[in-house]
């Protein structure tokens, strides 16, 4: 089966706004070609964050391929697949050479997020079900984390128990092991489903991708 990967960045959090000034994070995440992909683009910011999406999916499928493999953000190139004029598009894409393979990615961009989807085959690309909700905020940052684990694990249980025509009480979602970071596995009473998923969230945002 395919193995897909997704990430969602809030262009909104005050944290995350003029990183392309920070030359000490420039220099820890981005290759020198990237960074001068950032350092020419008519929105930097929105590049930036185009491109962390890009490497965190890709991060996110290398693993589930391959296992153990190194999370360090410069070991994750992007490589435009268009000329520069992509960068001023509502939707781009892009190959991540990853430490064992490469992985193709696929972005979505809100006025205050991006959502990136990733597969191993380009051709995945355009067969993976995905969706997004925008959260309420719940006071405490603690609260919040809670929330928004539940609502992308909620999220994506009634999308693929839809396309599965099955009933969204009898499908539940999980990570194998016991450690927390494993992919999440779509389980539907008791018996493992044929789904490759991938959740994300960045509050308020939450997302999922998944491929039958």
């Amino acid at each position: 089966m395919p193995a897909v990967g997704n990430d969602i960045v809030n262009l909104g959090d005050p944290a995350n706004r003029r990183k392309s000034m920070d030359r000490r994070f420039l220099n820890r995440v981005f290759t020198d070609s990237e960074q001068a992909l950032i350092a020419g683009a008519g929105n930097p910011e929105r590049l930036l964050w185009s491109l962390w999406s890009a490497k965190e999916a890709a991060y996110k499928v290398a693993s589930k391929l391959a296992g153990p493999v190194s999370s360090a953000p410069r070991r994750y190139v992007f490589c435009p697949l268009f000329d520069h004029s992509f960068l001023k598009q509502s939707l781009l894409s892009g190959r991540v050479d990853t430490p064992v393979l490469p992985v193709f990615v696929r972005f979505a961009l809100g006025c205050d997020f991006i959502h990136c989807l990733c597969a191993d085959e380009a051709s995945v690309l355009d067969r993976i079900h995905a969706g997004i909700s925008r959260l309420e905020d719940r006071g405490s940052r603690k609260d919040n984390q809670a929330y928004e684990s539940w609502a992308a694990r909620q999220a994506a249980r009634e999308a693929i128990a839809a396309i599965l025509h099955l009933a969204p009480e009898d499908v539940e979602i999980r990570r194998e092991g016991a450690d927390a970071v494993n992919p999440p596995v779509a389980y539907c009473r008791g018996q493992r489903l044929a789904v490759d998923l991938s959740l994300s969230h960045d509050f308020p945002w939450v997302g999922y991708a998944f491929i039958v």
